[in-house]
């Protein structure tokens, strides 16, 4: 059986010599390289406003079309429906239900185009209009409204009555929290919670060097070093990625020989072990790791160095939620978003004295064959989030304990758990947040200038 979501751990393979360090458990990353910030526009409203009963009704005439007896109206309807944007993926019927393969087939290819533009959309970095003075309390909300990126209080910071004074013009995520450390609150990530949350600001006794792109903030060094034999020196970069919470990486892979450290305008220095392959599978705990770089390099320290090299990461993308309402009674109940459908095969609760009650859900979860990737990562389907969603916006994850039931090709069986329930929880819902895109991103450091330490 599956472990309980609360034992749930990152685990790493390390092949060679090569050296990763994974402090926390999630690392989030995306965008072509990092340096200045990419201009990547935010998804508008045609993209991720609700649908309207007329673009319903537009999509229904559309789907009819591609059944159309002319090809020139057949072609038409497909390239509308890719016009309309990723808001109407809800809105395609599943392939099985349509009259033709020429209109299943059809969907299918719409489907894949504006899946992969909502996972485009979805990885650019997150943007905040805002100006006047708030509460640590109502930037929070403002923040989790505007970019879907949840932040929680720590008690000091719930404590504190000031208010603060932003400016932010489409300002990127990343940047506004820069502003926010700049007035005496940082952002933390407290791993065993796998959240984020406001702190009070404090500084490292030596940061490294930190830039920005799209939705990831990277901080590399400071770079310590230490000799080895007679005319050489291991040099240890540590590096930390952290991303937009909204974000849900999965794996991280490369190979030692993708990252060169070296003085500036050099050729750069090789890994410790050149022949080392990592992959990190990045779990359910949260969104930044910290990992070290081990380079082999000369004796005499430089002034500076450069850190260059490439790794790509695996990111479940467009997710959805699937919502069940009255799930005390939902028993049987499918419902399907994009190429995912979750079925309530099972729902026992049982009364556990003092007007409280405890709850067995059963879902069964599977992804149509041609959403690709997903069968060679298929355990990564057991951390997709789950909670009961209260009136006021609540969420109440398993407390109890969740495990493994079946897994077979494109579908898994898993049994969440709940206790405490109050005698209210039957009017809530059981949400289900299901990704329904992979996307591979690659990750590119050029010239990044990091910090050296005092040689030893």
């Amino acid at each position: 059986m599956f472990a309980p979501r609360q034992q749930l751990s990152a685990q790493y393979l390390v092949f060679g010599r090569f050296a990763v360090l994974i402090i926390a458990v999630l690392v989030g990353l995306c965008g072509d390289c990092f340096g200045q910030p990419n201009e990547t526009p935010q998804p508008t409203s045609k993209n991720t406003a609700a649908t309207t009963g007329d673009e319903a009704a537009r999509v229904r005439r559309l789907i009819e079309q591609l059944d159309a007896p002319k090809l020139a109206d057949r072609t038409q309807a497909e390239e509308e429906l890719n016009k309309l944007g990723p808001g109407i993926l809800p809105l395609l019927p599943p392939t099985d239900l349509l009259p033709s393969l020429g209109s299943k087939q059809a969907v299918q290819r719409v489907r894949i185009r504006l899946e992969h533009e909502a996972a485009r959309l979805s990885i650019a970095a997150s943007r905040l209009t805002a100006t006047g003075q708030y509460s640590a309390l109502a930037l929070a909300r403002l923040i989790e409204q505007q970019t879907g990126n949840r932040i929680t209080l720590s008690k000091a910071i719930s404590e504190r009555s000031e208010t603060l004074k932003v400016d932010w013009q489409a300002r990127t995520f990343w940047d506004a929290i820069v502003d926010l450390e700049q007035s005496g609150i940082e952002l933390t990530f407290v791993a065993d919670r796998g959240e984020f949350e406001f702190a009070p600001a404090r500084k490292p006794a030596s940061a490294g060097q930190a830039t920005v792109q799209d939705a990831l903030r990277l901080q590399a060094g400071p770079v310590t070093t230490m000799p080895v034999g007679k005319d050489q020196r291991l040099y240890r970069c540590p590096i930390t990625l952290t991303a937009e919470p909204r974000l849900r990486p999965l794996f991280l892979r490369f190979a030692a020989r993708d990252f060169r450290l070296s003085a500036p305008d050099s050729t750069g220095w090789g890994p410790f072990d050149p022949e080392a392959k990592v992959e990190i599978p990045l779990g359910d705990g949260g969104r930044e790791a910290q990992v070290e770089l081990k380079f082999q390099g000369p004796l005499q320290v430089p002034p500076s160095v450069v850190l260059n090299g490439e790794a790509r990461l695996l990111v479940a993308a467009a997710e959805h939620p699937i919502e069940f309402s009255k799930w005390q009674t939902a028993r049987g109940v499918a419902r399907r978003r994009g190429g995912v459908t979750v079925a309530l095969a099972n729902v026992i609760v049982k009364p556990a004295g003092n007007g409280r009650s405890s709850a067995v859900l059963e879902a069964h979860v599977s992804y149509d064959a041609q959403v690709q990737a997903f069968e060679s990562h298929q355990t990564w389907i057991f951390h997709n989030k789950v909670y009961l969603l209260t009136p006021d916006g609540r969420r109440m994850a398993p407390n109890d304990g969740m495990e493994s039931l079946f897994q077979n090709q494109g579908s898994v069986g898993v049994e969440y758990r709940f206790k405490d329930l109050p005698v209210a929880a039957g009017d809530w819902k059981f949400v289900y947040l299901a990704p329904t895109l992979l996307i591979e991103v690659p990750v590119k450091l050029n010239d990044l200038r990091v910090q050296l330490s005092t040689p030893d």
